[in-house]
């Protein structure tokens, strides 16, 4: 067994990969049409009626506060906001076209938007899988081995989040650990979670130290971008809410807001794409 193991290792290691150097791409076609104008508004319209007349569920105080400050309404006796299509139309209309995202190598920079297409790896898997030891529950050392995976591979743009889950860290500071590996281990952007205004507050303190700057330079030159999972399409937790506000304000990071239970399939859960969408 061992002698068959020290064979597979030697054939691994035999020569490099051959690949090509990296770049970044674009894609020459327009995007597949999958609804028609007719079908994008009647969803735009559906949605537009949820927020005016529904709303959603802000558990943050001051995410809900800072909402309210904007000109959201709130339903009185409750933490729901209201918000009026064109207060949501006005600041979806500010979202840039394109935007930047300021690795701590500036030849790592990528533009995301427009046609800009741009591969990054896989994120959150609770279970790592080799040859030599089989399939098994994410630590710290296979963690960092995949940022080291991920950093040799050009094709591979940015790291998408946790390659696996180092669940032999403590949850309160591994946050910390996985921000420093791939600080350390990599010169690609890469992807704090959005859990708590702390964790995100930790992240920017970090990427400025990397990158040598301050958080004045930071908002011109954003680094990070992160991704909000709310267990409801209606309602945003602390976390979920916390996480862009704490850090997107003042940082220019990127934002993206999911249902959770859109994204994973297998929950119980009245969503389906279009609602997603």
């Amino acid at each position: 067994m061992q002698r068959e193991q020290r064979a597979r290792r030697e054939r691994r290691t035999v020569g490099g990969v051959k690949q090509l150097p990296w770049r970044t791409y674009r894609n020459p076609y327009k995007p597949i049409e999958v609804l028609n104008e007719e079908q994008i508004e009647r969803i735009h319209d559906a949605s537009m009626r949820i927020l005016e007349e529904f709303g959603i569920e802000f558990l943050d105080d001051q995410a809900r506060q800072r909402a309210i400050a904007k000109g959201a309404e709130l339903v009185p006796g409750t933490q729901r906001l209201r918000f009026d299509r064109h207060l949501v139309a006005e600041y979806v209309g500010k979202a840039p076209a394109e935007f930047t995202l300021h690795a701590r190598v500036a030849e790592r920079n990528l533009t995301f938007g427009g046609n800009h297409v741009n591969f990054g790896s896989v994120a959150s898997a609770p279970n790592v899988s080799d040859l030599d030891k089989g399939r098994r529950p994410g630590k710290f050392e296979d963690y960092c081995n995949l940022l080291r995976l991920t950093q040799s591979l050009n094709v591979v743009q940015f790291i998408g989040g946790y390659p696996v889950e180092p669940a032999d860290m403590p949850p309160a500071t591994r946050h910390l650990d996985a921000h420093h590996a791939a600080i350390t281990l990599t010169d690609r952007i890469w992807h704090p979670y959005s859990l708590g205004r702390e964790r995100i507050l930790d992240a920017v303190e970090m990427i400025c130290i990397a990158r040598g700057i301050g958080k004045e330079q930071l908002a011109r030159e954003p680094s990070l971008f992160s991704i909000v999972n709310s267990n409801s399409p209606l309602r945003l937790r602390r976390p979920d809410a916390a996480g862009p506000d704490g850090d997107g304000r003042a940082t220019g990071s990127r934002w993206s807001l999911t249902p959770l239970r859109c994204r994973a399939r297998w929950r119980r859960s009245p969503c389906r794409r279009a609602g997603a969408a």
